[in-house]
């Protein structure tokens, strides 16, 4: 049984003209092809990013540079670590 989005969108279709169904032909096609050159994690990930639930590009992380030239931040007192524990008791 077709949806109702497809029926529509078949619908739609044959009122395109013959240049236009081609257009849409070879688009379909292509994505085809690039969704069949995804890994399963690749397709997940764009079908989120498709229904808007993921942004486009992950996040750009720190540059090596960056991450060898940190420092840890000075503190007095014991560690926040010890803190933590006792508040958990």
């Amino acid at each position: 049984m077709v949806s109702h989005n497809v029926s529509r969108i078949l619908q739609d279709a044959q009122s395109l003209s013959d240049a236009e169904r081609e257009e849409l032909r070879q688009l379909l096609a292509e994505r085809a092809v690039r969704q069949a050159d995804l890994s399963p994690q690749q397709q997940l990930r764009q079908a989120l990013v498709e229904r808007g639930l993921l942004s486009p590009e992950p996040p750009k992380g720190k540059s090596a540079e960056q991450l060898r030239q940190w420092k840890p931040i000075s503190v007095r007192g014991k560690p926040l670590s010890e803190t933590i524990i006792e508040e958990r008791r």
